[in-house]
């Protein structure tokens, strides 16, 4: 044995049995591959690795002062496949539909997965909450705050050496790297707080395209999906098109008056925050 310790697909530490699958990264599309390989032939040793400490990547949701704030996408679209997976997760029931129309640009900004027809959803407290339940699924298989040194064929199969306190080899028949195959959603978004009263009668629909780079658009969140905001408040999420490079209360200032000056809103700011995704 080499300095490293071998992982096979036996007890732990044993390499006699190569382990059947690894997947390279644990953002929800290196999760769902690994689900439905373990849900399709469960006896299969599985492992996900990923150098972040947490699953998911960006789909992130982070709630404060009476706001669901998105990392990531706001929501996907809802196709056959997708439909099947939250069924699998028992996540069907949990499905929040999209309120109104949203426009194709919008859906190209804010949106994963989200063809012009396709159906928009998020989960009831946000999109997380499917890397939440991927993770409740993978449970052990998970392998997560640990770097990919190296990954070459070996034989029938494929070795992944893993750094970390203590140095990994993972002996698999197959891998599949999805470290590449999940939408980030924009680079960085502002999401703004007001109240109800003093949203509506300036925000409508979905929202807008805004003439204001690196800023491209203001979705209205709280008209898409309700429930992203306590009673009695709005939120807006305004998107950027690249990574801007303003330090993060330049681009929140700047993204209000964005929004104002292209709405004639008025009222009181009550809540702003920066969600960079990259």
């Amino acid at each position: 044995m080499s300095a490293a310790q071998a992982i096979g697909g036996g007890t732990p530490g044993d390499a006699s049995r190569p382990l059947d699958l690894v997947v390279l990264g644990a953002a929800p599309a290196g999760l769902i591959r690994a689900f439905e390989h373990v849900r399709a032939a469960p006896r299969d040793e599985v492992r996900v690795v990923d150098t972040a400490p947490e699953p998911g990547g960006t789909w992130r949701t982070q709630r404060s002062e009476g706001f669901s704030c998105e990392l990531g996408p706001q929501g996907f679209g809802l196709d056959a496949a997708r439909e099947r997976l939250l069924a699998g997760l028992g996540l069907a029931g949990q499905l929040v539909r999209a309120q109104v129309e949203v426009p194709l640009p919008l859906r190209r900004l804010a949106f994963a997965g989200a063809g012009p027809d396709a159906p928009l959803v998020t989960l009831r407290t946000g999109v997380e909450d499917l890397v939440q339940a991927l993770r409740r699924h993978l449970g052990p298989r998970l392998l997560l705050g640990r770097p990919i040194r190296t990954r070459h064929a070996s034989g029938d199969g494929y070795v992944v050496g893993l750094g970390g306190a203590v140095q990994t080899e993972l002996h698999t028949r197959a891998l599949h790297d999805a470290r590449d195959a999940d939408p980030q959603g924009p680079p960085s978004s502002v999401h703004l707080g007001f109240w109800t009263g003093d949203a509506l009668p300036f925000l409508r629909g979905a929202g807008i395209l805004l003439d204001a780079p690196p800023l491209r658009a203001a979705l209205y969140v709280s008209n898409v999906f309700p429930g992203r905001a306590v009673p009695g408040r709005f939120l807006v999420r305004v998107v950027a098109d690249v990574a801007p490079a303003l330090a993060p209360e330049s681009l929140a200032a700047r993204a209000e008056a964005a929004l104002r000056a292209a709405t004639g809103l008025r009222g009181p700011l009550l809540f702003r925050r920066v969600t960079p995704t990259r």
